[in-house]
């Protein structure tokens, strides 16, 4: 299904009824990934970028190599036979990027330090 803009409720209820997301854009990070594995929705993402360090391949999702539709096409059959990819794991790893780990992450680094 693609959409328009959509207000953020109908985004995150859409989000949370899907089977997967597919993310074709190349960013420097890239938080769409992050709030679609919040949501329990494991991400097929363009293999470059912050998409590397958001989504963990096999786990949460899994990449495709090119912009094109045969490469897509690829990665959407791959993901469909894949089976370690679960809700729990998408939640887990978009934990990773809460601002509550940010700041710990950040405490510890800098208690290290003094």
């Amino acid at each position: 299904m693609m959409m328009d803009y959509q207000p953020f409720g109908v985004l995150k209820d859409k989000m949370q009824h899907v089977e997967s997301f597919v993310f074709v854009a190349e960013e420097d990070f890239g938080i769409t990934p992050v709030k679609a594995q919040a949501c329990g929705t494991p991400v097929i993402a363009y293999g470059r970028d912050g998409a590397l360090e958001t989504v963990k391949d096999g786990e949460t999702g899994c990449f495709f190599k090119e912009q094109t539709t045969e490469s897509i096409i690829e990665a959407v059959n791959a993901f469909d036979k894949q089976k370690g990819i679960t809700s729990a794991n998408c939640r887990k790893n978009a934990e990773t990027f809460s601002i509550d780990t940010f700041c710990q992450n950040l405490k510890e680094y800098i208690n290290e330090r003094i």
